[in-house]
């Protein structure tokens, strides 16, 4: 996972490391938030969350451990 940072915003997804579900203080939460470009967000995040749907804390930790390794 790439961990984006661009001058050019526009090119930045936001993603919650461990999804909110609809929880608006994890949703806001910033220790829950990183940049990640649009290929990331919408390829690894998306299938490490359809991997582990239901463990937030599993896809927490598999979101990081892709991360270091990219």
């Amino acid at each position: 996972m790439c961990g984006a940072m661009h001058t050019d915003t526009s090119r930045l997804h936001v993603d919650h490391i461990a999804p909110h579900d609809g929880d608006a203080c994890l949703f806001w939460e910033t220790s829950n938030l990183w940049t990640v470009c649009a290929s990331c967000h919408d390829g690894e995040c998306q299938r490490i969350e359809a991997a582990h749907e239901g463990y937030p804390e599993a896809i927490r930790a598999a979101k990081m451990a892709a991360r270091r390794q990219a």
